[in-house]
Order: structure tokens, then C-alpha cells, then sequence
């Protein structure tokens, strides 16, 4: 995208995506967004100096609000967000601004609201009060809704994700063709070379890669490999799990035989 930057003098739209790989890059355009919908300056929003983009930069501005995933009573958070939350989030939208002329919605994870949430948000897309900008932080913008995407600004920054190592994406994809076409027993011997040839390091590398590769398809910049969408979640999920596994010392070959074993299953 073009980089949004202190000063610019454009007007606002209503609605934006903020779309990347990247959690620093997608946390700093909602900043630069959410201080603009806020800004007391004449023009050149956000101008970075008046006392609502000062208290914007402090993560104070009570006109800011973030929309996030609730959690459980467990203190475990939830794997939606749910139509309730943004429902609510519509009625906050219809009352006046606390401080400054204008309010800004941040939707953190915006891929997880679930159908409904998203289809309530149509609404507020369609039809926003006054000054009211509605910011959806995604990494996959595939996952909202075409009717939602098409109301949105989409600002999209991937510039700064490292592209992947020949060798080591071509393993991915090795792994990936294996799990697609439900080859257990190669996938199972796969794994044993895999584990008997690679180190932690080189574990935590493969499984970074294996997440990267697949939110590369989620986001269309990837072709499918065979793999469907709750395939694609599934075996993040798994990676995730591996992380963990890996970051308290869990053997290399305990990891990698995880891995064959709940991948086609998974």
C-alpha cells in the first residue's frame, strides 16, 4: 500500500482493512487510522500534536475502542467473535464522541467474527453515523465476507514478511502435497527422515514456514495445494501446538511424529 503517514490531507473513508502478515505493520495503520478518525486538526489528519492524537499515541483516547476476543471463565479466549459483541459495538457507534469529533472502531482478528457478526456489521458499513471509522486488523482478508470486503478500504502491507528459503519452502510444500492427498504412511516416513536430520532450531524453522505458507494461501497469495480452508486452520492450529511443544525442549522426533500422526487427521 501506499504508506499512510502523519500529515496526510485526504479525507477519511468510513471504513478500512488493514491487512498484513505482520502484527507491528497492521498495529501501526490502525494507530495512524484510528488517530486520524480523532484529530482535532483543521487538516492534515492526524497531524501527531493535538491533545487527541497525543492521548490516541498514549492508547488513552476513550473515543478509540477496540473489539477483541472474549475470553472463557478460564481466562482462555474464545475462537470467535461473536455477533453479541458487535452488536454492541453498533449501539456505541450511535452515541456522540466522549472528547473529540469523531470515533474509531479497531476490530482486532476481524477474520474470526463469526457469520452473523459479520453480517450484522453490513449494517453500520451500509449506513455509519457521523464520523465514524471502522478499522477490521486482519492477516487473511479472505476470510471476511466478499460483501463485507467490498465496503472497505482495503490497505494491504506485506512488503516487510522475509521471503521463505528455497529449500525450506520446498520442503513445506512436500509436506503440504503429502497431507492434502492423505498419504499417512509416506507422510509417516517423511516425518521420520525429517526428524532424524533436523535440530530444534531447524523443527522451529519448518513449523514457522509451514504457518507462513499457509497463511500465504488463506490470503490468496498462495495457490491451494489441495488444501481446503478448516484444512488450512486445522494445521496452523497443529503448528501452534508444535511451537509450544518445542519452547519447553519436547524432542525433535516426539514433535515431528505429531506431526505425521495428526496432520491427515487433523
Amino acid at each position: 500500500m501506499s504508506e499512510l503517514k502523519f500529515g496526510q490531507s485526504r479525507g477519511l473513508s468510513h471504513a478500512y482493512i488493514a491487512a498484513s502478515l505482520s502484527e507491528d505493520t497492521r498495529s501501526r495503520t490502525e494507530a495512524i487510522l484510528a488517530s486520524a478518525a480523532v484529530c482535532s486538526a483543521d487538516n492534515g489528519k492526524p497531524c501527531g500534536t493535538c491533545r487527541d492524537c497525543r492521548k490516541a499515541a498514549a492508547g488513552v483516547h476513550p473515543d478509540i475502542i477496540h473489539i477483541r476476543r472474549e475470553s472463557d471463565d478460564k481466562g482462555k479466549q474464545k475462537k470467535e467473535i461473536r455477533v453479541d459483541q458487535i452488536r454492541e459495538m453498533i449501539g456505541q457507534a450511535q452515541i456522540m464522541p466522549n472528547e473529540a469529533n469523531g470515533k474509531a472502531f479497531v476490530i482486532h482478528e476481524a477474520e474470526l467474527m463469526n457469520t452473523q457478526a459479520q453480517n450484522a456489521l453490513l449494517k453500520l458499513l451500509e449506513e455509519p453515523p457521523r464520523g465514524v471509522v471502522l478499522i477490521l486488523s486482519t492477516a487473511t482478508p479472505t476470510m471476511l465476507l466478499e460483501t463485507v470486503r467490498s465496503r472497505c478500504v482495503e490497505l494491504t502491507e506485506n512488503d516487510d514478511a522475509p521471503a521463505l528459503d528455497y529449500e525450506l519452502k520446498k520442503e513445506v510444500l512436500k509436506y503440504l502435497e503429502l497431507v492434502a492427498k492423505g498419504k499417512k504412511s509416506y507422510l509417516l516416513a517423511w516425518c521420520n527422515q525429517k526428524a532424524g536430520s533436523t535440530d530444534t532450531a531447524g523443527a522451529n524453522e519448518f513449523v514457522e514456514a509451514v504457518k507462513t505458507v499457509i497463511t500465504d494461501i488463506l490470503c490468496g497469495r498462495e495457490k491451494g495445494h489441495g488444501l481446503t480452508k478448516n484444512k488450512c486452520w486445522a494445521l496452523i492450529a497443529l503448528m501452534d501446538t508444535c511451537v509450544e511443544y518445542l519452547s519447553v525442549n519436547t524432542g525433535v522426533k516426539h514433535v515431528f511424529g505429531m506431526i505425521a500422526v495428526k496432520s491427515i487427521g487433523a
